[in-house]
Parts: structure tokens; sequence; C-alpha cells
């Protein structure tokens, strides 16, 4: 299978409930080790300040802390645009910047988005959710995807793009049993 790396993991009707429900996640990594990603519009109540004071001066663009999965909890990384971005390169990977807590980045706008946590999938394992019908759509990412600035509707956005035939789709409802 080709690489994920740069796109996005819309989550289908089958993915079910708990985090993953109508998550988005850039996939940053993706090879035979496995993958690795970040759920963009999973935003907590919790601010960066809160969290780690070290990176609340980066997340001027968006003050809140992302759940970006289930897998390390305490880890924490910001993803910031690159002050001397590729404008030129179709990959949003090209154009961004990962930032930890203690090492700060020269090369990081001031527009993070922190992260604690992260998607992770054991070798195979991302490929054999891929094969199941209706479980994850697969997306070009886009830079304001990463830096929307309503993550509520980042889901139905970016399954509008998939086209018509996805339109009904993009309009379940969080929770399908409360309608």
């Amino acid at each position: 299978m080709e690489s994920l790396e740069g796109q996005l993991l819309i989550a289908g009707p089958m993915v079910g409930g708990g985090m993953f429900r109508q998550a988005v996640i850039l996939v940053v990594e993706h090879n035979s080790n496995g993958a690795l990603g970040f759920t963009l519009n999973n935003a907590l109540d919790t601010l960066v300040a809160e969290a780690d004071p070290s990176l609340a001066e980066l997340s001027l663009f968006d003050e809140r802390l992302y759940l970006g999965g289930p897998v390390q909890p305490n880890f924490v990384t910001a993803i910031a645009k690159q002050k001397d971005r590729l404008e030129a390169s179709d990959s949003v990977l090209d154009r961004i910047v990962f930032i930890h807590p203690g090492e700060p980045e020269e090369t990081a706008e001031k527009a993070a988005k922190v992260f604690i946590g992260y998607a992770g999938w054991a070798p195979g394992q991302l490929e054999g959710e891929l094969t199941q019908a209706g479980s994850w759509l697969v997306e070009p990412a886009r830079l304001e995807d990463v830096f929307c600035d309503s993550p509520e509707s980042l889901w139905r956005d970016t399954v509008k793009r998939k086209g018509p035939s996805f339109a009904m789709l993009s309009t379940m409802p969080f929770d399908p049993t409360l309608n």
C-alpha cells in the first residue's frame, strides 16, 4: 500500500463510537512499522497554558488543547506552520513543523495547535481497517484542515469534499441514536 503520510483519515459510519467517531486524523507517519497521526477535531476544555506553559506562547492560534489520540496520553506535541514554508509543495507535511516541550523551534510561526497523545496503528493494522467498508475515508490534507477555525465542522467539511455521493453522510449527526 502507498504511504498515507500527509493524508487525512476521515471516520466513516462504521468507525462507531468512542473517540474516533467523526474523527479527522492527519497521518504524519505511515510505513512498515505502522502509522501515527493526530486527531485534528477533538478539542478539549483544557487550555494549553494549563497543560504545558512552555507551549502557551505558540498556541496563539488556538488556546485549546487537543486530544491527538489514545496512545501515550502524556505525550505532548505541537504542530505549527513553518515560517519559510514551501508554498508550492502539495504535501501539508512540507509546510508544518512539529514542536515538543523544551525544544524551541525557530522555524515555526506562533500559530500552533497543541496535542496530547496520538493515534497509532501497528504494522498492517491501518491497512486492515481500510479494507472494511465504511471505516475510513482518505482525503489529501490541506493546511487549512490542520489550522481550521472551527474544528467542530471539520468532519462534515472534509466528508463533503469527497463528492456528491457523500453529501448524505456529511449530514449525519454526531450521535445518530439521538436522532
